[in-house]
Order: C-alpha cells, then structure tokens, then sequence
C-alpha cells in the first residue's frame, strides 16, 4: 500500500528521466510541477504540493479532524491540483 508521500519519493526519484523521443511520453517533471503558490525554483518547490496535499487530505480523512473542515483557500488549492491534471470529463 502506497501513501502520498510514497509518490512524492517515486515522483522525485525519477524526476527528469530521460524518455524515448516520443509525443506519447512526459517526464515526471513535465506531468507533476505545480506552481501551488508555495515557490516554484527547484525540484523541491514544484512538488511540494503533494505534501500540501496530503496535510489536506489528513485533515479530511481522520476522524479527529474531519470535523474542522477545509477553508476556501485550501479548496482553492484542492482545485487548482484537480484543473491541473484535467480531472474533470
């Protein structure tokens, strides 16, 4: 069983592999940079979304703070990483 952060190691890991020269395949970085307002120079700063995320996500998921809610900001946030990867059809 992967968690986010699992991804986050994967995504890292193979960040800027070199792919066949083919219209069909995008690099980890092409398909997981995400200017989420958190910096946007280095690798680090164009994933750091996914931990975002995951805080986000914790949040929402347990018990203990399901209650709490997210603010319009987080949403916002939620948002943009669903508009980003074109997850609505």
């Amino acid at each position: 069983m992967f968690n986010i952060n699992d991804y986050k190691a994967i995504i890292e890991k193979h960040w800027s592999k070199n792919l066949p020269d083919d219209n069909r395949f995008k690099s980890s970085q092409d398909l997981f940079s995400i200017d989420a307002g958190l910096g946007f120079n280095g690798k680090s700063d164009k994933v750091k979304w996914i931990s975002q995320f995951n805080k986000y996500r914790n949040l929402w998921a347990h018990k203990a703070t399901k209650e709490k809610g997210l603010n319009k900001e987080e949403v916002n946030f939620l948002k943009n990483i669903h508009d980003h990867f074109e997850l609505s059809s």
